[in-house]
């Protein structure tokens, strides 16, 4: 059974000792400019209030706060996501992209990789199916595939894909995307690895996770840096991108950084 307030009392432990050290080096802005930036994460709604619509919740958003533990399995982040990405009905279908990228447009005007944004309204269809498939695969079958086999068919399809919000001329108008793509890929891998770990057992998955958390991170890093510089150029925008670039990336990031260290460990013990 999971244990929300354990993993949420293990990151703020961690980001407390982190944020002291690099406080003492200076490594970190003052907090007037990031008042969130050591705040634990935290909803001002209950989970069944909250909802993925592209504004107030992303994708990017919803898999932090199932990371950090602060909705529980009953909230079904997975089932949640797939109604996004593939809708079932008229009135699920809130044009999810569509309202993220008017959300974009809001921040960063017409610099925009428009191209890409095309291609991943062709490509979420395909990892929306992914998605499901995986949710509903069994752990072991000799007749169906297995969550193995669907976990890995679905990371081989980010990893080819994920070019779409890593690569382009306006790297500030992927914030969102580059978030939510990650988001999904670690959040199944996670699952994954926890599936096919048991007593005196560590899967191999865990390697993967923390390769694949090591690029997202890494990625993250680069991207956050090209939109301070493009800020940097647009004095009147710095407050409001500041805001975007650590609502839409940074709360994510946070989490996967945290989920990097158990998944670090995870890797040594397969």
């Amino acid at each position: 059974m999971r244990r929300p307030w354990l993993l949420t009392v293990v990151v703020v432990v961690w980001a407390a000792l982190i944020h002291a050290h690099d406080a003492h080096q200076g490594k970190y802005v003052k907090a007037r400019t990031l008042p969130l930036l050591k705040a634990p994460l935290r909803m001002f709604k209950s989970q069944e209030q909250v909802v993925i619509d592209g504004q107030e919740t992303t994708i990017g958003l919803a898999a932090a706060y199932d990371l950090a533990g602060v909705v529980d399995e009953s909230w079904d982040v997975f089932g949640k996501i797939v109604k996004v990405l593939i809708p079932s009905t008229t009135e699920e279908d809130i044009d999810y992209f569509g309202v993220i990228e008017d959300n974009v447009r809001h921040v960063v005007g017409e610099y925009i990789d428009q191209h890409n944004l095309d291609q991943l309204e062709v490509y979420k269809d395909s990892l929306g199916v992914l998605l499901q498939r995986y949710t509903e695969a069994p752990i072991q079958s000799d007749t169906y595939p297995d969550k193995n086999t669907v976990a890995n068919s679905l990371s081989t399809s980010i990893v080819s894909n994920r070019f779409l919000v890593e690569a382009g001329q306006y790297p500030q108008s992927m914030i969102i995307h580059f978030a939510d793509i990650a988001s999904i890929h670690i959040l199944v891998l996670k699952d994954v690895a926890n599936t096919y770990s048991g007593l005196g057992s560590v899967s191999r998955w865990w390697q993967d996770l923390d390769t694949q958390l090591d690029h997202y991170i890494e990625h993250g890093r680069v991207l956050r840096s090209d939109v301070v510089d493009w800020r940097n150029d647009m004095i009147r925008m710095n407050r409001d991108v500041s805001s975007y670039v650590w609502n839409y990336l940074g709360k994510a990031m946070r989490e996967w950084e945290a989920l990097k260290i158990i998944a670090a460990q995870m890797a040594k013990r397969t």
